[in-house]
């Protein structure tokens, strides 16, 4: 399921920072929990570039759970990932309800430039990529009488783009989503997001000063209670200025003045930014474990 949505607010300006201040602003928070535990969550603001926050939970064999939210902000990009799976318990009598939640967003500052002395405002864009995908899977299990043991079993998957684009008197927001859902037995399920995203103009004058605000949520959840449920929204999710031509859509004569060091002649430099912030690998660990975990207890029943 896949939609696209774009909204006008007026007398709002999403900008996080004043002109006085930090231009970029980066947030992220993650949240997991499974089963009845406190959920393991974080949540941060920086105002200087890059950072990675991580939530992770799990449970034993018995109604095995692993649950992980990952995200990541660096020079122009931002990264998540939310994953909740059963590695393959064949204990159907403990049910885990399992989800993921991370989020990221970055803002940024940018003022219109020009030679031309008391103009009309003129319209601004910016071109957006944007790419991830999410999956669900949910396999049946049934007895060796031909019983259905999982019924209940569900996992889901979404991510969204989101973001807004401001002047000094106007807010425009953008968002496209993308979700998937799959009861036990039901075939796999797969959405992409469409990978350009240009965001709608708002109008400057040269010497005014517009933001912009961009970020990615991801989310996965489930009732797992059996064989290889899995929700994900996967780690090659990203949204950054463009990765291909003009970032900035301004009329001939005109240019944009913006605090990131890796947009050069209306260009985003991805391949010479710093390298981004690594997503941590505990989260894979934890499925790793109570994979090899769950794969032991059955070889030991049996």
């Amino acid at each position: 399921m896949k939609a696209i949505f774009l909204c006008l607010v007026s007398g709002f300006t999403i900008s996080l920072a004043s002109a006085s201040s930090a231009a970029t602003l980066h947030n992220a928070s993650v949240t997991a929990s499974c089963g009845l535990g406190s959920p393991d969550s974080q949540s941060t603001t920086l105002s200087t570039t890059g950072l990675s926050l991580a939530a992770s939970r799990g449970t034993g064999p018995s109604g095995a759970c692993a649950i992980s939210a990952i995200a990541s902000v660096n020079s122009g990009t931002v990264r998540v990932q939310s994953l909740v799976v059963n590695p393959g318990s064949d204990n159907v009598l403990q049910q885990n309800l399992g989800s993921a939640n991370a989020s990221a967003w970055v803002t940024y500052q940018f003022t219109l430039r020009s030679g031309f002395v008391g103009v009309a405002p003129v319209p601004v864009s910016i071109n957006l990529h944007a790419s991830g995908s999410v999956t669900a899977d949910s396999k049946a299990l049934f007895s060796d009488q031909g019983a259905f043991l999982n019924p209940g079993q569900r996992t889901s998957a979404s991510l969204r783009a989101f973001g807004a684009i401001s002047d000094s008197a106007l807010s425009y927001t953008f968002e496209e989503r993308i979700s998937v859902a799959v009861n036990a037995g039901e075939d796999s399920e797969f959405e992409a997001l469409s990978g350009a995203i240009t965001t709608p103009k708002v109008l400057l004058r040269p010497g005014e000063t517009g933001s912009v605000t961009f970020g990615l949520a991801s989310s996965a959840g489930g009732l797992l209670a059996g064989l290889e449920a899995v929700g994900f929204a996967n780690g090659g999710n990203s949204v950054s200025f463009a990765l291909e031509g003009d970032v900035f859509n301004v009329p001939e004569g005109y240019f944009i003045d913006i605090d990131e060091p890796w947009i050069v002649d209306n260009r985003y430099s991805l391949a010479d930014s710093p390298t981004p912030v690594p997503l941590p690998a505990s989260a894979w660990l934890l499925v790793g474990a109570l994979a090899g975990l769950g794969t032991v207890c059955r070889k030991a029943a049996k």
